[in-house]
C-alpha cells in the first residue's frame, strides 16, 4: 500500500514501511518477483505516461508503460488486463506474464474513463467491466475475440457496480441492496435481496465458489458451486499467437469509439443555456 509519501509492505515477518512516492495503483507483477507501481515517481513532466517496475528482492526501480486503476490475471495464468484510462476513451491492455508489462497489439476501446479493473470469468471465456464516469455500466466480453456479448445498466445512482464472477454466472451489486444474477449465454438477470436497502459496496469469489458480498457495516458470505476446472489456456495461447508486443507509440494511433460521452454532454449543456 503506498500513501502520503510512504509504502507500507505486509510480509509473512510483519509490516515494513518506508519514505517513497505515494502511487496511485499497485499490483504484484506475475512473476511474484516485481511490483508494478503507477504513475511513475519520475519527476518529469511525462511521470503519468509511465509506471515504476520495482524488483521486491533488490529495491531496484526500472521503467514500465503506462497502466492504471488495477490489474486482472487470467484464470489459466499467463495473460493480465489493465487499463489505459483517458477521457476521451480507455483501452483495456493485454499483456503476457512476466516482471515487466509487454502489451499485445490487440486491446478493447471503451467510451470515456472511470472504468474499474476487469474481471475474468473462471472459465476464462469471458471479461466484465464495470463503469464508466458517465454510466452504471456492466459490459461482458468474449475472449479471446473481445467481441461485447452483454451490456447492463445498474441504475442512475452514482454508486459504481461492483462485479464478480461465481457459480456459473456474473454477480452484480445495485444501490438498492440486491446481488444480480446474470447468465451471459442466456442473456438472463435475477435479482436476489441481500441488505436492506443499503448499496452493495463489493463483491468477490473464492476459488471455492462460495461469494462475499459487502454493503453499508455488513459483510455476507453465499454458498456457491466450484468454477469449472478448464480455466482457458488455449484460450490464451491463441490470443497470444494472434498478436504481437506494441510500443507506447502504437497507442497513440488507436482510434477512438465515436464522439466522446463527455463532449456530447457538453453540447446538450450548451444547448440547453443557449
Amino acid at each position: 500500500m503506498s500513501a502520503e509519501g510512504r509504502t507500507h509492505q505486509w510480509t509473512p515477518a510483519g509490516l515494513s514501511t518506508s519514505d517513497g512516492p505515494a502511487y496511485h495503483g499497485l499490483a504484484f507483477g506475475p512473476d511474484g518477483g516485481t511490483l508494478w507501481a503507477t504513475p511513475s515517481s519520475s519527476d518529469e513532466p511525462t511521470a503519468w505516461n509511465r509506471c515504476d517496475l520495482i524488483d521486491l528482492a533488490s529495491g531496484t526501480v526500472g521503467d514500465g508503460p503506462r497502466w492504471d486503476t488495477g490489474v486482472a490475471t487470467h484464470p489459466a495464468g499467463g495473460l493480465v488486463a489493465t487499463l489505459r484510462s483517458d477521457q476521451g476513451a480507455t483501452l483495456v491492455v493485454f499483456a503476457p506474464a512476466g516482471p515487466a508489462p509487454r502489451f499485445r497489439s490487440r486491446a478493447l476501446v471503451l467510451d470515456a474513463d472511470g472504468y474499474e479493473t476487469p474481471v475474468f470469468s473462471a472459465d476464462g471465456r469471458h471479461l466484465a467491466i464495470a463503469g464508466n464516469a458517465y454510466e452504471n455500466l456492466v459490459q461482458v466480453f468474449e475472449f479471446p475475440s473481445l467481441r461485447r456479448v452483454l451490456a447492463v445498466n445498474t441504475g442512475e445512482d452514482r454508486t459504481r457496480p461492483a462485479v464478480a464472477f461465481g457459480a456459473g454466472a456474473l454477480w452484480a451489486g445495485t444501490p438498492n441492496g440486491t446481488l444480480a444474477e446474470i447468465d451471459v449465454d442466456r442473456r438472463e438477470a435475477v435479482e436476489h435481496p441481500v441488505f436492506d436497502g443499503a448499496p452493495v459496496t463489493a463483491v468477490a469469489a473464492a476459488a471455492t465458489g462460495e461469494l462475499v458480498v459487502a454493503g453499508g457495516d455488513e459483510l455476507v458470505f453465499l454458498a456457491g458451486a466450484a468454477g469449472p476446472p478448464d480455466a482457458g489456456e488455449a484460450r490464451v495461447a491463441e490470443f497470444l499467437a494472434a498478436t504481437t508486443e506494441v510500443t507506447d507509440d502504437d497507442f497513440e494511433t488507436v482510434p477512438t469509439p465515436g464522439e466522446p460521452t463527455w463532449l456530447r454532454l457538453q453540447t446538450a449543456l450548451d444547448a440547453r443555456r443557449g
